[in-house]
């Protein structure tokens, strides 16, 4: 595996080379973190290295896109037997060709352990907004009974994503009843098989984001999954250590940008995350720990593009994408 300082020599090799956005024509529509090109029952989900947090974009980190990238084909290999997902084929360490689908407008959230904003919630009504009623006595970041789904809406680039419930997704029509409930057999069934695996890695499942779409009626996996930027990780050694005394665990994942950011006084309620400037030394730390995740998931040493991602992802959308039409 990589060590630390060729991580950080990595990093910085990609550090004037971070990809932002695409600045062509041929994108069909920006997300908060991917560009993406249409071209017909097909899509070319292009990962920038555009990071978000609190729902606003504060800049980019070197690789991430790339590293995000290996995450998610190695978790939508994994998870092939369990359900079926969007996935075609990856041509550039940035961009994932996918089967377009039906995106239903619900994040699906499943949570192992007492984190991230549920843990933020006030402990006599935490879960009350997702029609849940957790135990008020929880302790931070401890391993809940069963795993548990919170969903909430998809809110527009720059606007919160809400908790709504079971009962109000089905009764406001959101999804068909019938679609809910494998959606939520396979939620659970996602979570519990790849939480396994990365056990075997030495790591913790925390929680996770997961989207889901229809193609031809038939529930598929989309976006992305278990990456970094969906998904909290432990280390199980770090957090056998840490939780006993109350201490946070070492975080590798996004959550570890949030953290320092409410540290610093970002209000996550507020729209305090606009005047965001990520310094060097934020940048760099997320992305090592985002190195780090990537190679104790898939098992395998990550080999940086040699090739920095404004120049290389643009050449192989020409390749990729090389008729244009102005008809998104």
């Amino acid at each position: 595996m990589t060590t630390v300082q060729e991580i950080e020599k990595a990093v910085k090799g990609h550090w004037q080379s971070a990809l932002f956005s695409i600045e062509n024509s041929k994108v069909s529509r920006r997300g908060k973190v991917r560009d993406i090109i249409e071209r017909g029952d097909v899509l070319y989900l292009i990962n920038t290295d555009r990071v978000s947090a609190f729902d606003h974009v504060l800049g980019t980190i070197p690789l991430k896109g790339a590293l995000l990238c290996e995450q998610a084909e190695f978790w939508f290999n994994f998870s092939r037997g369990i359900c079926l997902n969007h996935l075609v084929d990856r041509p550039d360490p940035q961009i994932l060709v996918c089967k377009k689908a039906q995106a239903l407008p619900i994040e699906v959230i499943v949570r192992g352990y007492l984190a991230g904003s549920l843990m933020r919630e006030k402990p006599e009504v935490r879960g009350h907004s997702y029609g849940l009623k957790l135990d008020p006595n929880l302790k931070n970041y401890q391993a809940l009974e069963t795993p548990i789904i919170t969903p909430t809406t998809k809110a527009p680039q720059g606007a919160h994503d809400e908790p709504i419930s079971r009962a109000e997704i089905i009764g406001r029509n959101l999804v068909q009843e019938h679609h809910w409930q494998e959606i939520e057999d396979i939620a659970l069934a996602l979570f519990n098989s790849c939480a396994n695996q990365a056990r075997k890695s030495g790591l913790l499942l925390v929680d996770t984001k997961y989207e889901f779409g229809l193609i031809n009626d038939k529930i598929h996996l989309i976006d992305e999954v278990h990456t970094s930027d969906s998904s909290r990780f432990f280390m199980e050694a770090d957090y056998q250590e840490k939780f006993p005394i109350n201490a946070t665990p070492t975080m590798l994942d996004k959550e570890y940008l949030r953290q320092r950011l409410i540290e610093n006084g970002v209000n996550p309620n507020t729209s305090d995350a606009l005047d965001i400037t990520l310094d060097e030394e934020l940048r760099i730390e997320v992305a090592k720990r985002y190195f780090m995740l990537t190679e104790k998931i898939t098992g395998r040493t990550f080999n940086a593009p040699s090739l920095g991602a404004k120049t290389r992802v643009h050449e192989a959308i020409l390749r990729l994408c090389p008729f244009h039409s102005t008809n998104h």
